[in-house]
């Protein structure tokens, strides 16, 4: 009877993939809803698909949950299917004729209909919406903003937390400075533009604890560009990198901030040149992402801990591995919950959210295979 139950004991062992949960989530403060880590989702991935994704656009078609996924060294915009966890097609992007995109310049992509994607090459602030061959469908420009008064201008950008949004006729987007204020006008970090691309409207000022919030002084990509989502009630929350708390903006663009704090955070405070100091990075809490999820009426806000490993690296040419929590806000922006993720590694910028639970980009030792570790609420 023992020896069958140590048998029985090794096929379970066995039987346990890579894709079985790593680690239990702990609370680690009074807690009303319940984090669990359940089964990590393991997309396979064809071989034009890389685990270096540098931007993700989950979304429906029909009742089936997608994904497109931009990877670097890539060679298309792959689509991914979460329910049967595989990769269904890729979107070829050609490099040369009349359909020619510049893709180590695209830095979103944001799917519009079964036939249509859209592509946005930065430099150029290009919108480019293809079809499933790959073909140009049409093509549109995002106007740089001009700032009254000071001798710089904002250009559109986006990244996975920070998403290039489909908002009323046109676009919600983050946006970045260049050149240097000269006057004390608020620098703002948000814009939205109408069909034809033009501006309409800026908001989402730095808080009071960036200051100046230059690059000198802060990382750019780290502290600079704040994150956003938006809920069903068709709320704009900004989550400022460097704040403990968010902003909530309604339609006529005026906010309320709620706190949302992690426990544990220490208050970051600016470097004395970013550029080159490394360190000023990896040593401070930062708030990288916000994100709504409708299924259960809650709102994750990722916060990437201070790396304590000073011998730490890269892995797979992406950004050192850092330790990770989640702080849960109810529907009303109350906190509710607030929890370690043990063990993690990967590219902690590269999150969604889905009928499943909130997802994590996590490192598969598998080229085969894109993991993302998932959290769900009890």
């Amino acid at each position: 009877m023992k020896h069958f139950c140590l048998s029985y004991l090794w096929v379970i062992i066995l039987s346990v993939q890579s894709c079985s949960p790593s680690k239990e989530t702990k609370p680690l403060a009074d807690s009303s809803v319940i984090l669990t880590e359940t089964d990590t989702l393991c997309l396979r991935i064809n071989p034009s698909t890389t685990q270096m994704i540098s931007y993700i656009n989950p979304y429906l078609e029909g009742d089936d949950f997608r994904m497109a996924c931009l990877s670097r060294n890539g060679s298309g915009i792959s689509i991914l299917d979460l329910t049967s966890e595989r990769e269904l097609t890729a979107i070829p992007i050609f490099r040369e004729g009349p359909d020619a995109v510049d893709l180590p310049d695209v830095k979103a992509i944001v799917h519009v209909g079964p036939d249509s994607t859209i592509l946005y090459e930065y430099w150029t602030r290009t919108l480019s919406c293809v079809n499933n061959s790959g073909h140009i469908v049409w093509r549109d420009t995002l106007s740089d903003i001009s700032a009254a008064h000071a001798s710089y201008s904002y250009t559109p950008i986006a990244t996975t937390p920070a998403p290039l949004t489909k908002y009323k006729d046109g676009w919600l987007t983050a946006t970045q400075t260049s050149g240097t204020s000269t006057d004390n006008e608020p620098i703002y970090t948000m814009a939205i533009y109408n069909a034809d691309g033009l501006p309409t409207a800026q908001f989402a000022d730095y808080p009071e604890i960036y200051g100046n919030p230059s690059p000198i002084r802060w990382n750019l990509f780290l502290y600079l560009i704040p994150s956003f989502t938006i809920d069903s009630k068709n709320n704009i929350i900004v989550s400022f990198p460097a704040s403990d708390s968010i902003r909530v903006y309604g339609h006529n663009l005026e906010y309320t901030s709620f706190y949302a704090g992690y426990s544990k955070a220490e208050v970051p405070s600016p470097s004395e040149n970013a550029l080159i100091d490394q360190s000023h990075a990896l040593d401070n809490y930062a708030y990288t992402t916000i994100l709504y999820d409708p299924h259960n009426a809650l709102y994750y806000r990722i916060v990437a801990c201070p790396v304590n490993d000073t011998n730490a690296t890269p892995i797979q040419g992406q950004a050192i591995p850092r330790p990770l929590a989640i702080v849960v806000l109810d529907s009303e922006f109350n906190k509710v919950g607030e929890y370690a993720v043990d063990n993690y590694s990967g590219s902690y910028s590269q999150v969604f959210v889905s009928p499943k639970g909130l997802h994590i980009h996590s490192y598969s030792d598998n080229d085969d295979i894109l993991k993302f570790r998932t959290f769900t609420p009890m």
